[in-house]
């Protein structure tokens, strides 16, 4: 069965093309909008009906021949217009229609991606300062490999994203004009690329657990790269897993999911409110809040046996409980080895070894810190709780 007449076959490049290219904006309604264009160019250019006339030697009457051009018996022009009215119904639909399956890390990973689709907005991008700079020097680090090793390059820049948490390292790398690289020039660059992701995640503290790396040209994802640190004197690379071609974008957009189990302290009282004036100079002992009470009230038994300092009785006596020696403790600031302060309860150690905590903010926020990066101070009150 002939499914094409004359150059109806070539109407699949147009309009995939065409959906490629607006799909590299990362836009469902572009992308058949650009399938709409494609299937229009080549109905008004190639795809034409080609006409010849030749003149009858019997009759000697001009008899015309059409040449059309068909795609399963559909001419170019019908493939444009049914192409229209399904991108005109595309268009219609609501984006969140069009997006209710998307979580939030395809969504993360969506928006990083288009950032490095065209340097418009930046050549280097981070989901935080750190990470902006790991990008800056991720992106000048290929960029120097790639002139020295593959060949140099013109003046284009390589767009870069780096996704950053206590866990996870992420990089997203545009390299220029890759579809001109031979396969050899594309496992190297890759190969150089991944040790640089490498040496970069190496000196991050902490350190994280899973590095990945992303290359991409100007609209397909080549490969993606996913594994842990290693250090320079290890022989292994590091890579857990490879994955090339389109499957890369799946892989890597699960890496984007939001992680709250352990936030970084200081990006977590950036969070909290200022210091008030109560509570400008906290100690890792804070009290609690005293409460008014009578003068004939009961004595109340101290939980430590230091005594607290005598005070001159008076119509209400001010009850002042000893330092917190048992978990949960209550709401108090506590401080990360540069002084920054985060308001919150300890609630419990989450492991064997009393390494990490659980911490509970005012307003119900419930996370894990590495107890490490407190302050020396809150590190001693730590220890004292853990030695109970």
């Amino acid at each position: 069965m002939i499914i094409w007449k004359g150059r109806g076959i070539l109407i699949l490049l147009f309009v995939v093309g065409g959906f490629m290219l607006g799909l590299a904006f990362d836009s469902v309604v572009l992308a058949a909008w650009g399938a709409v264009a494609g299937a229009w160019l080549f109905a008004l250019t190639v795809g034409k009906t080609t006409q010849r006339i030749l003149v009858d030697p019997q009759t000697q009457r001009p008899v015309v021949f059409k040449n059309a051009h068909t795609l399963y018996f559909i001419p170019p022009k019908g493939w444009a217009v049914l192409l229209t009215i399904l991108a005109l119904f595309i268009s219609f639909i609501p984006r969140d229609k069009l997006s209710e399956d998307s979580g939030p890390a395809q969504t993360a990973f969506k928006k990083a991606d288009s950032l490095i689709t065209s340097s418009g907005k930046g050549t280097v991008h981070g989901n935080t300062p750190q990470a902006v700079s790991l990008a800056k020097d991720f992106a000048a680090a290929s960029k120097e490999f790639r002139d020295l090793f593959i060949e140099k390059g013109k003046d284009s820049e390589f767009l870069t994203y780096v996704y950053l948490t206590p866990t996870r390292c992420v990089f997203l790398l545009h390299v220029p004009q890759l579809r001109k690289f031979s396969k050899e020039a594309k496992d190297t660059m890759s190969e150089i690329a991944w040790l640089s992701a490498q040496g970069l995640a190496a000196k991050l503290t902490p350190k994280p657990s899973k590095v990945a790396l992303g290359i991409r040209g100007n609209i397909l994802y080549d490969r993606a790269y996913i594994g842990h640190p290693v250090s320079n004197e290890e022989d292994s690379k590091g890579i857990d897993q490879e994955v090339k071609g389109m499957d890369a974008r799946e892989v890597l957009a699960l890496l984007f999911e939001p992680e709250t189990e352990t936030p970084d302290l200081a990006a977590v009282a950036e969070e909290t409110p200022a210091l008030t004036e109560e509570s400008e100079t906290p100690t890792s002992t804070a009290a609690l809040e005293a409460e008014p009470a009578p003068s004939n009230s009961p004595a109340v038994e101290l939980a430590s046996s230091e005594a607290p300092p005598a005070v001159e009785p008076t119509s209400s006596t001010v009850l002042v409980e000893a330092p917190v020696s048992s978990l949960p403790t209550p709401v108090r600031d506590w401080k990360d080895s540069s002084g920054r302060p985060m308001r919150a309860a300890m609630i419990r150690f989450t492991n064997e070894e009393r390494s990490t905590g659980e911490f509970k903010r005012e307003d119900g926020q419930v996370f894990e810190v590495p107890l490490d990066r407190f302050s020396d101070e809150d590190k001693q009150f730590i220890q004292s709780l853990s030695d109970q």
